[in-house]
């Protein structure tokens, strides 16, 4: 349906608006951010992670809203990230693991209590402010390529992780912002024994876990080859009837800022004023879920908001770019974008599908209530899988996406990466109205329609077997396929 002529005013209104601010992020003001200032109240307003913001959401542009989280915050997302509130730490100092090439080791890091902000110097001064975190790690052969990651339930946490030989010379570092992973890269690192720090450069409340890999030979192909994204859906998660306590909950990544709508336990809504009036949702079932990209190419997709009416009264074309093995890159129709009032900047056309069903007796499954098919910005958020090591560097990052932008742009994830649509986001929901307690099964399917051309078109469903009582929501399982029932199903217990 067209919208009405106001509408369609506002929409324009609100690019112009948002396209304005976007080309003010270079002139924002720095603060000291070791002292924990606010944001100033003058000058362009940008979020922190570098998105202009309009002035009515200045609220968004607090620099303190990694100093609000609480130890309530940490437990609910370790327990929704790795399927436990706590894992043994190991102790610091300690060496970790003596790799030869091929092998791997994984371990559970430290734990940031009270805010701790060193963002705006050097890491060598961080650590005389604040504890660094450090082990021991000796590779005995010299691997093409080393690799070190950190994975933290605190996706507003900033850490950096640093490589150091043992003359004291850092040789690789990477730092998280607005992301739950990170990983460093270092090509042909010599052999020895090394320190792996992990520095707190905007952290409170939040812990974090490791890995490392010393590589052996990467790929290589010997004939020209498409490299191919698979696109594969996190299974479903953090479910719950509360609907988010800011109406503007599409604008920002709201982990911290946007907690549920519940005042001394009555929360009387589970729909956000959005949903409510553009899709008429009733009683909304909430949950975390996203894409991700399993396979061993880039999901690389293209469109220009300019040369088609700039995507508010009608949805434009996208294109996808197929990368080969060769380093060309080849074209082909991929659906459509579309500007997004709610959220504020271009979505990629019906990139998931929700879908509820009751289980029925013999796990009969009856199609009994349906989300909207979901259009998003997608980024590099979080690594597909974590115990696998297929992750390239991630080169679609939210804050410097140009989902705001009007001219040529990019929707995207690299391989191995994963977006997270978490349940405050408008559209993350399945109407339950009409639907009493039991046993249900929450399906959510990527890419639906087939617009990507993928390595396997078979493995886009995911599903979270849930039982409902009330206003409580018990998951039993979760995986992907299309129900605890698929043989070819693949159970989860983390994110």
């Amino acid at each position: 349906m067209r919208p009405r002529a106001g509408e369609a005013l506002d929409m324009r209104r609100a690019l112009l608006l948002v396209t304005a601010a976007g080309l003010l992020i270079g002139a924002a003001t720095s603060w000291d951010a070791l002292a924990g200032a606010p944001a100033p109240a003058s000058g362009p307003l940008v979020a922190a992670d570098g998105h202009g913001l309009m002035p009515q959401y200045a609220s968004l542009a607090d620099v303190t809203r990694v100093a609000r989280r609480t130890a309530a915050d940490d437990k609910a997302d370790t327990l929704s990230h790795w399927g436990a509130t706590t894992q043994q730490e190991t102790p610091e100092g300690r060496l970790v693991a003596t790799l030869g090439t091929g092998d791997a080791v994984f371990w559970t890091g430290g734990y940031v209590a009270e805010h701790v902000v060193t963002s705006q110097v050097p890491t060598s001064v961080a650590c005389q402010a604040t504890h660094c975190f450090t082990w021991k790690l000796t590779l005995a052969t010299v691997p093409t390529r080393f690799r070190l990651g950190l994975d933290t339930p605190s996706r507003e946490s900033s850490f950096t992780v640093e490589l150091i030989n043992s003359a004291g010379t850092t040789v690789g570092s990477a730092t998280n912002s607005n992301r739950f992973d990170i990983e460093l890269f270092v090509a042909k690192p010599a052999k020895g024994t090394y320190t792996l720090r992990v520095v707190p450069r905007d952290a409170a409340y939040a812990r974090f876990r490791l890995r490392a890999k010393a590589e052996g030979p990467l790929p290589t192909y010997k004939k020209k080859t498409e490299l191919l994204p698979n696109l594969q859906a996190t299974p479903p998660y953090e479910f719950g009837f509360v609907a988010p306590a800011n109406p503007l909950n599409g604008l920002y990544p709201p982990d911290t800022v946007n907690p549920p709508l519940d005042v001394l336990g009555y929360h009387p809504l589970s729909c956000a004023a959005d949903e409510a009036t553009e899709q008429h949702a009733q009683r909304c079932l909430r949950f975390t879920t996203g894409p991700r990209n399993a396979g061993v190419g880039p999901m690389d997709l293209g469109y220009f908001p300019a040369e088609h009416q700039l995507g508010v009264l009608q949805e434009g074309p996208v294109t996808q770019y197929v990368h080969w093995s060769d380093g060309t890159i080849t074209q082909r129709a991929a659906g459509t974008f579309l500007f997004h009032q709610t959220h504020a900047h271009y979505h990629y056309q019906d990139i998931l599908d929700y879908t509820l069903y009751k289980v029925g007796p013999g796990h009969q499954l009856t199609k009994t209530g349906a989300g909207t098919k979901s259009g998003f910005s997608p980024a590099d958020q979080l690594f597909a899988d974590w115990f696998t090591f297929a992750q390239e560097q991630g080169q679609y990052i939210e804050g410097v996406s140009s989902s705001r932008s009007v001219g040529a742009s990019t929707f995207g994830l690299s391989v191995g990466w994963g977006d997270v649509y978490r349940w405050q986001r408008p559209g993350q929901y399945v109407e339950f109205a009409g639907n009493g307690d039991g046993l249900y099964v929450v399906r959510s399917v990527v890419d639906i329609k087939n617009h990507v051309l993928e390595t396997n078109e078979h493995d886009n469903a995911a599903y979270a077997f849930v039982q409902v009582t009330g206003e409580s929501v018990r998951i039993i399982e979760r995986g992907q396929g299309l129900s605890p029932w698929d043989p070819g199903k693949k159970v989860f217990t983390d994110r």
